[in-house]
């Protein structure tokens, strides 16, 4: 799969998967049933729309499929794996959202000391065995999200590329956009360097990019120091999103719009969905900017 190209992957119509089609990822989780890539079969391999999130590929694939889609309708059970910028992330398609699983897309040779089944691995420099329970995949590198063993979440993660070579340390919200970064950065230093040169330019047309033809209480949530909040709900899959008659604007995820008749209690939720998203996804806490009257 090349960078920004998507792949849609179902069950293979075998008996031995009868058990797998359409549960939910809790559910197989509950029987101990493990989502492997061995047991599925990719139906579909596509390029990206630049504001393209597992959730606005559903919807337009429920639209109309492309002639070349060779399964059934996107459904519970399918996996989509999107190669967005040379970053791989497996989304499990459930009833109404996505779980990222991880493991799913498993690159590198089998002789690299490192992989996602790895445990009791020592890393130089520090105490005690650990174990690898996350993994990512970066313009063709693979990244594990390491664990000790004996102190579980009370010690700090870390990132270990398939060499074994700690990439970042105190890793405490797993692969956040900080980490994400870090990583970027070690695999390009020079792009970090003209990255820090780089300053935002003010947009000169706020009609096009925001979404004005709507009523919004403006910018939902303060810019986090680092990032963008519309460029992490986005990165969420929560462009689109809603709650009753509250939306997530298309245009600008940064704004949370009325669709039509949406209630004080519908924009109020729908923040608190996007929140919970956004600090599960990238590990951000996003601040409202709006302030909201009981």
């Amino acid at each position: 799969m090349n960078v920004n190209q998507f792949a849609v992957y179902q069950l293979k119509n075998i008996p031995e998967n009868r058990q797998m089609r359409f549960r939910t990822y809790s559910a197989l989780q509950e029987k101990g049933i493990q989502i492997q890539c061995k047991d599925y079969e990719q139906v579909y391999l596509g390029r990206m729309q630049p504001e393209d999130g597992p959730e606005q590929i559903r919807k337009r694939f429920e639209r109309k499929l492309p002639r070349s889609f060779h399964g059934h309708s996107i459904s519970v059970s399918d996996v989509l794996v999107l190669n967005k910028a040379g970053v791989v992330t497996s989304y499990y398609v459930e009833k109404e959202e996505f779980t990222v699983i991880a493991g799913f897309i498993r690159y590198g040779s089998s002789s690299a000391p490192l992989s996602f089944d790895t445990t009791h691995f020592h890393i130089e420099g520090k105490e005690g065995n650990w174990l690898a329970f996350d993994s990512i995949i970066i313009d063709g590198g693979q990244f594990f999200l390491m664990e000790h063993e004996t102190y579980g979440k009370d010690a700090a993660w870390v990132v270990l590329d398939e060499d074994g070579k700690l990439i970042v340390d105190n890793a405490y919200h797993g692969f956040s956009q900080t980490v994400l970064q870090q990583i970027k950065e070690y695999l390009d230093p020079v792009q970090n360097v003209t990255r820090l040169q780089v300053q935002e330019l003010p947009s000169g047309n706020s009609k096009e990019k925001q979404p004005l033809e709507f009523a919004s209480a403006g910018s939902t949530f303060k810019r986090p120091e680092g990032y963008f909040a519309g460029k992490l709900i986005m990165e969420a899959g929560l462009r689109g999103y809603g709650v009753g008659g509250a939306r997530v604007s298309e245009k600008h995820c940064g704004f949370i719009i009325n669709k039509g008749g949406a209630t004080a209690a519908d924009v109020r939720q729908l923040m608190k969905k996007v929140q919970d998203r956004v600090k599960e996804q990238s590990g951000v806490e996003l601040e409202p900017e709006i302030i909201c009257l009981e």
